[in-house]
């Protein structure tokens, strides 16, 4: 499931950093769960990832009426996280920024251009600013 990347354009300006860096940083810093909304042709969805200590994770989708699940491994080294959902579908973005509670992705679409990602863990907050 490619997902993950795909899901939303946004921008980033917070930079409240705890220590654990975007360009390297420490891989401790990912474990959790972290929430994001998208927006799509059915209104507005949300993405909840869930990165266990262990490399694993799960992905959560819910695009305006119906859920999807899927498991994947991951590594976070260098600042690049590398998310393998199969065998053949592995994608690779530059953490930019990585917080307690935001995480910055930049993604690279297959047009050449760049998409930002703003992940929280705080629900909350996301619901909020919908």
């Amino acid at each position: 499931m490619a997902v993950m990347m795909a899901f939303v354009t946004s921008s980033c300006s917070k930079s409240d950093d705890d220590g654990a860096g975007g360009n390297g940083g420490d891989s401790s810093a990912i474990i959790g769960t972290w929430y994001m909304t998208f927006q799509s042709a059915k209104g507005n969805g949300y993405v909840v990832l869930t990165f266990a200590q262990n490399g694993n994770g799960l992905c959560k989708e819910y695009d305006h009426s119906t859920w999807q699940t899927d498991i994947f491994t991951y590594s976070y080294a260098n600042g690049k996280l590398t998310v393998k959902w199969s065998p053949n579908d592995i994608e690779v973005v530059e953490v930019v920024s990585l917080t307690k509670t935001q995480m910055v992705l930049k993604g690279f679409p297959d047009k050449g251009t760049s998409t930002f990602y703003i992940m929280t863990q705080d629900m909350q907050n996301l619901l909020n600013s919908l």
